[in-house]
């Protein structure tokens, strides 16, 4: 029994590396520059997909900008969600590399694009011209499944559970789909990105530095 049970731990630690590996094996092809997609009144979260809605002229040069090269792009959430048109001094100063999947040009000169969020980033520096760019550096959470983190998991699946059994504005399959997601940061972005909650304290969330303390700020959020 002892055997079968380090052998089933060997195999969880050789599907984390190949996990691990293959993320890291994304994140090199990267840019180090990337243009800035603004966002008003949403945080997305690495490993989810987002629908947005862009039309502000720099957001759709930016998305152009975009597609003409890798598809790559960094969503950054705006400080002040009312300005219409954000400078670099409207805009935090961590965001998320995404990958746009698909586009949509709508007739009234509105974009749609679904964007797959990658990792977190940095911002060492913007730039602005037709459109903002940054400067970045990515800034991904490893981890290692400890007695913390597994009792953290446990407290965040209970009471999430409860949030969306008491929230009716919340799909009840949103919970098949969390119960069918086995890595620890993926189901941390799942829990956040669906959470509502003022687009500030997510920001929080996505700040931290380590798997733990983000998932203590999702903890005192529920």
């Amino acid at each position: 029994m002892q055997e079968k049970d380090n052998l089933n731990q060997q195999v969880d630690e050789v599907l984390y590396e190949s996990n691990q590996t293959s993320e890291r094996t994304e994140e090199s092809l990267i840019p180090d520059v990337l243009p800035v997609l603004p966002l008003k009144d949403i945080v997305v979260f690495p490993h989810t997909v987002f629908p947005i809605l862009a039309g502000r002229d720099n957001s759709v040069k930016a998305i152009n900008k975009s597609l003409d090269t890798d598809k790559y792009i960094l969503l950054v959430t705006q400080i002040e969600p009312n300005a219409e048109d954000p400078d670099i001094h409207n805009l935090y100063q961590t965001g998320v590399i995404a990958k746009i999947v698909q586009v949509l040009r709508l007739p009234n000169g509105l974009i749609k694009v679904l964007v797959d969020g990658i990792v977190t980033a940095k911002i060492e520096r913007f730039h602005q011209n037709e459109y903002i760019s940054a400067e970045l550096y990515t800034n991904p959470v490893f981890y290692r499944e400890t007695p913390e983190l597994n009792a953290l998991i446990r407290r965040a699946t209970t009471l999430f559970t409860d949030y969306v059994q008491a929230n009716k504005n919340i799909p009840q399959d949103v919970l098949i789909a969390y119960d069918n997601i086995k890595e620890a940061d993926k189901k941390m972005f799942f829990v956040a990105s669906n959470l509502n909650v003022d687009v500030k304290k997510k920001q929080v969330v996505l700040e931290q530095e380590t798997l733990e303390k983000q998932y203590y700020e999702i903890l005192y959020l529920l």
